[in-house]
């Protein structure tokens, strides 16, 4: 499943939240759907990576670094602003 994100909604959510572990969860229930559970973290093109990235810089160096390993993963076969779930990565009840 690929989905294109919307940079103002993403803004919103990083203007909202002054935790790292927060923000980061608000971004997995923004950007998956709620009947979809996964067991790998999802992929989004570079743009959308280098975004993120720049954004978790405002909580500090270390969180930048937990974004890093905890979040989403790069991809430069989606499109700037797209995420995806791969069948694989899902797991349904």
């Amino acid at each position: 499943m690929i989905t294109e994100l919307n940079k103002k909604d993403l803004d919103e959510i990083f203007e909202r939240n002054t935790d790292p572990g927060r923000c980061l969860m608000e971004l997995f229930v923004f950007a998956i759907p709620e009947d979809i559970r996964i067991n790998e973290w999802p992929k989004v093109g570079e743009e959308l990576n280098d975004y993120l990235l720049k954004q978790f810089e405002r909580f500090s160096k270390d969180d930048r670094d937990f974004w890093a390993r905890q979040g989403f993963k790069a991809d430069r076969k989606l499109g700037p602003w797209q995420i995806k779930i791969n069948g694989n990565g899902l797991a349904h009840d």
